[in-house]
């Protein structure tokens, strides 16, 4: 009888392969709910936190004061060097157009891995055609595009130097 469970296809019988079932064990059903969840939430806290990256800071000014510090950087704000607290960059901050691209593929990236996490979540109760399982991946697969070119923040003046309105 065993045997007779290993012919069976994955297909519902209607002849065009198209409805495919879910993975039918109980660790296939969460694994990949679970790790999109998990993935999920660490890009959400990558682009949101002031810590994306780490910075030196050495300038020196006309009145031989030379300034040096060390502060965290993130793609909507950064970490005071004093107080250790995470604000945003101000209105008049000069941002260029990497810091802008950085900025929409988080967005993105959230948006996109928000959908195929929300999609996997339901998997477990509903059932779906195979080209719906095709589109979360190319759902997951374009998450993880964005997140990596959130990296562009490296490129930009924030990392490199600052430049603009009284800055050098």
């Amino acid at each position: 009888m065993a045997d007779e469970n290993l012919t069976e296809s994955l297909v519902d019988g209607t002849g065009d392969g198209t409805n495919r079932q879910p993975p039918q064990g109980a660790l296939f059903a969460i694994f990949a709910p679970l790790l999109s969840l998990i993935s999920f939430w660490l890009s959400n806290a990558s682009s949101d936190w002031c810590d994306f990256a780490y910075r030196n800071v050495d300038s020196t000014t006309s009145s031989k004061i030379d300034m040096e510090y060390s502060t965290q950087v993130g793609i909507w704000g950064f970490e005071n060097p004093n107080s250790n607290v995470c604000y945003y960059y101000p209105s008049d901050f000069p941002i260029d157009s990497y810091l802008k691209a950085s900025r929409w593929f988080s967005q993105m990236a959230l948006g996109f891995g928000g959908t195929a996490v929300f999609l996997l979540l339901m998997s477990s109760c509903c059932h779906h055609t195979k080209s719906q399982w095709k589109c979360f991946g190319i759902f997951l697969m374009m998450a993880c595009l964005f997140q990596g070119l959130e990296f562009l923040i490296l490129s930009s003046n924030l990392c490199t130097g600052l430049t603009g309105k009284g800055m050098s």
